[in-house]
């Protein structure tokens, strides 16, 4: 163990350890632990699915309905509070937190409302 200042791990990383530890667990065919540290991971993984997951500038725009130019005149803000960066796989592309856009309605969703508001 290494002395000095610890670091706080990302979630994503926190996240992947903890998947490590299942993975040695089943190495270890500790099979109830294992299906423990999962049955603790996943839920947790799967909450934390906005927050960790990057869009890319195209699906960006599908996910949030804005436009190109939109998410370029908002990526310096969003990359300085941790939700844009540029692509990590070598590409000069940006890439956007999930959970800092916004959510574009689902047609379906608003159509079913208006047709039962229509009935009201």
């Amino acid at each position: 163990m290494k002395r000095g200042v610890m670091t706080t791990p990302t979630l994503e990383q926190a996240i992947a350890d903890a998947r490590q530890y299942v993975t040695e667990a089943k190495r270890l065919r500790d099979d109830r632990l294992a299906k423990l540290l999962e049955d603790v991971i996943e839920p947790i993984a799967r909450a934390a699915a906005p927050y960790t997951t990057w869009l890319g500038e195209s699906d960006a725009m599908l996910h949030s309905g804005c436009s190109r130019d939109t998410l370029r005149r908002r990526f310096a803000a969003l990359a300085q509070a941790g939700d844009a960066r540029w692509s990590q796989h070598g590409r000069r592309t940006r890439e956007y937190r999930q959970c800092a856009l916004p959510r574009r309605p689902r047609r379906e969703a608003l159509r079913a409302d208006a047709q039962a508001d229509a009935w009201r």
